[in-house]
């Protein structure tokens, strides 16, 4: 079962006629070539946005970095991502920063959003947290401008083809003498809302963390155990960015 067969209009593509400046949408792989603007009525004048733009990728991976790039610096990528252009599934990729999780993640992405023409979003695990804080919890009845942003960034974590995170858990409190890393619940709930949503309709998640799976558990088993059920890559060694 295709898991956006029932396109939700988050998931359509946004473009720009070039004559009036208007604002349209297409259907993912939607041919716009074919398409006239709602508003003059001229056909072929429409400009795509850069899917990678779209997706807010950080300009640092959209400036020519290659995978020949990252396998100049960290070494061939591993086995399991061999095919991961043509056979895509989620991924969670853990080791010390600087190891080359996030880049390489990002370049997966990058390549599938330009071939595949989808949607997609980069965020970094401190703000989601951040903002999925919001006023309240999933299910209150909050009005404030941070709760409504909250609301809209669970949808589009939870609609978009491909989501990258990355560090989840990054910035999380860390609390009592043990130091265990602690997250406050309505954001625990909003997290599930978003990987349980992505887990049961299948949708590509690409995660990055400092921390191991057992660790990942130690915060929360349930999200924990969805993320394990994918490609899980440990990524070794020293900080490269250190030379």
């Amino acid at each position: 079962m295709n898991p956006f067969s029932s396109i939700h209009l988050a998931d359509w593509r946004k473009f720009t006629c070039t004559g009036c400046q208007e604002v349209c949408r297409a259907a993912p792989g939607a041919d716009i070539s074919a398409s006239l603007c709602s508003t003059c009525q001229s056909p072929e004048r429409f400009v795509e946005p850069d899917p990678s733009e779209e997706a807010r990728i950080p300009n640092l991976y959209r400036s020519g970095w290659t995978l020949e790039d990252w396998i100049a610096e960290f070494g061939k990528p591993p086995r399991k991502l061999g095919r991961w252009i043509e056979e895509p599934q989620s991924v969670l990729a853990y080791g010390n920063t600087g190891t080359g999780k996030t880049g390489l993640l990002t370049l997966l992405m990058q390549e599938y959003l330009h071939r595949h023409s989808c949607t997609g979003l980069w965020i970094r695990g401190q703000a989601l947290l951040e903002g999925l804080k919001g006023g309240i919890g999933l299910s209150g009845q909050g009005s404030s401008v941070a709760e409504k942003a909250a609301r809209k960034l669970v949808e589009r974590a939870q609609r978009c083809q491909v989501l990258l995170v990355d560090d989840l858990f990054a910035g999380a409190v860390k609390v009592g003498a043990s130091r265990q890393l602690e997250v406050s619940p309505w954001v625990k709930e909003r997290l599930l809302a978003i990987f349980c949503h992505r887990f049961d309709h299948q949708a590509i998640t690409l995660t990055t963390s400092m921390l191991t799976p057992k660790q990942l558990g130690e915060i929360d088993m349930s999200l924990a155990s969805r993320l394990v059920q994918t490609i899980v890559v440990p990524l070794k060694g020293e900080d490269r960015r250190l030379g």
